[in-house]
């Protein structure tokens, strides 16, 4: 049982690379993606993971009493390294798409999202701010080969070598709404925003990850195998995702932990998620939140 949530936003700084292991599709190693949709994210393990293992070394300094206590706190929050001697006070979801990087002929690039992401978004938020409870976008819609700009007014939008056209006021009622969800953002560049239907949005969030080629290099000689190059999928940096942190219920003490609050004291402004830590990949970096919304004391359906 969760006590309370707080919905979490992040940019990648540098591309992401959440991977499954190896495949046979388009990339050697893919990342992460809905089995329902195709829609890249990352797993709530491996979000978890990263961020418990960035905080044992940021905390393991020298083997200092000080130290000691830090790294006991942490484990006392995110769980203890054998799994069976207690539960972790901090849960997390997955981190969920919300806004993907698109090469664009206006500057440089736009950020795409789809009505599928934006009505889960606001499922998402109702959990944890009852401040937009009132909020529905159910009407939104966009037809296939249409874009709609949150700002601006382009005739036509070339994303990649596609050319969109203006989709007039399809947001229609829902114009308000989307302009009070993405004020939420105060870091994100509205004018980049996109929506497409969400057949188009598919298709280039499929398409249009980077797939990067790397060679293994062989440890006697130095130099590169015969067969060692291997392709690695990765979610482009200006990706923004968002995850729910949760406060779970202590129920060997008296009191509660305030593990959200452990989370924002601890975490930083800027992390790393995924693989390819020693070559810069994954770093990711906390949006502002607007006041007044992203924190409930008893999220619903917990």
């Amino acid at each position: 049982m969760y006590i309370k949530s707080k919905i979490e936003y992040i940019k990648a700084i540098t591309p992401i690379h959440a991977g499954v292991g190896q495949d046979l599709g388009i990339a050697d190693m893919p990342i992460q993606r809905e089995k329902h949709s195709n829609i890249p994210k990352i797993e709530a393990s491996t979000l978890k993971g990263s961020i418990k293992s960035y905080l044992y070394h940021k905390l393991k300094k020298t083997n200092t009493n000080d130290d000691e206590k830090a790294l006991n706190e942490m484990y006392a929050i995110f769980g203890p390294e054998n799994g069976n001697d207690s539960a972790s006070l901090i849960g997390f979801t997955d981190a969920k798409l919300l806004l993907f990087p698109i090469k664009s002929a206006a500057k440089i690039f736009k950020l795409i999202t789809c009505p599928y992401v934006l009505k889960r978004w606001v499922e998402d938020l109702k959990l944890s701010d009852n401040s937009i409870d009132d909020l529905s976008i159910d009407d939104l819609k966009v037809d296939e080969g249409e874009a709609v700009a949150l700002e601006g007014e382009e005739n036509k939008i070339i994303l990649e070598e596609y050319i969109f056209t203006k989709a007039g006021d399809k947001t229609g009622e829902c114009k308000k709404g989307l302009e009070n969800l993405f004020k939420k953002l105060e870091d994100i560049d509205k004018s980049r925003i996109i929506l497409l239907s969400d057949s188009d949005f598919i298709e280039l969030v499929t398409m249009y990850t980077e797939i990067i080629t790397r060679n293994r290099i062989t440890v006697e000689t130095g130099v590169a195998k015969d067969t060692g190059l291997f392709t690695e999928e990765y979610l482009p940096a200006e990706t923004v995702l968002y995850f729910t942190v949760l406060n779970a219920a202590n129920f060997k003490a008296d009191k509660n932990e305030d593990s959200i609050g452990y989370f924002d004291e601890h975490i930083g402004n800027v992390f790393q998620v995924g693989g390819d830590f020693t070559i810069g990949k994954g770093f990711v970096k906390r949006l502002d939140i607007s006041k007044g919304g992203g924190e409930n004391d008893e999220p619903k359906g917990c």
